[in-house]
């Protein structure tokens, strides 16, 4: 765990090496990533907030409002992007005002997370899919099962009105851990 022996025995100072780099911005060394936070580049794109309603829909804008910092494991990953959490739907995996970052390229699995995007109700060219933040259950040919956790739920959704399933890559395998 990477904890460092004083913290341990004292609870002084910094509970790792990586708290206290991160803390004044020195490099941390992740294998052959060593990289300094503010040395990530700020070029990943957020798409807006994920608001979800009663249901845990929210709508996926696809307009950037943002950028936040590229972590080592999306070097290099084209149409990364990353989305604001707004709800409380998906608690305690994430907060509201939390970043998630999404690599497309990677194919989900069952247990974990996922933005799932809907076909747009209407057939106009600028309609606003609607989309899922939730944890993949199952996905087979016909369907899309996801785990909601406020209030906890199963969402099951025909594979036909499902766009996209997008894999949310988790906190340590962003950062090369």
């Amino acid at each position: 765990y990477k904890v460092r022996l004083d913290w341990l025995l004292t609870g002084k100072g910094p509970m790792s090496d990586f708290d206290e780099a991160a803390r004044d911005g020195r490099r941390l060394g992740f294998g052959d990533n060593r990289l300094a936070p503010r040395e990530m580049p700020r070029d990943v794109p957020v798409y807006g907030s994920a608001a979800c309603g009663d249901d845990g829909l929210f709508e996926f804008q696809g307009q950037i409002a943002d950028y936040v910092r590229r972590p080592p494991r999306l070097s290099g990953a084209r149409d990364s992007y990353a989305l604001y959490v707004v709800s409380e739907s998906m608690m305690p995996w994430r907060e509201p005002g939390q970043v998630v970052y999404v690599h497309p390229a990677v194919p989900p699995r069952p247990g974990d997370y996922v933005v799932v995007q809907l076909h747009p109700e209407k057939e106009e060219v600028n309609a606003t899919p609607s989309a899922y933040i939730k944890r993949l259950v199952r996905m087979n040919g016909e369907s899309v099962t996801l785990m909601q956790y406020n209030p906890r739920k199963e969402i099951t959704l025909r594979r036909k009105e499902v766009k996209t399933v997008h894999r949310i890559v988790d906190w340590s395998e962003l950062l090369g851990i």
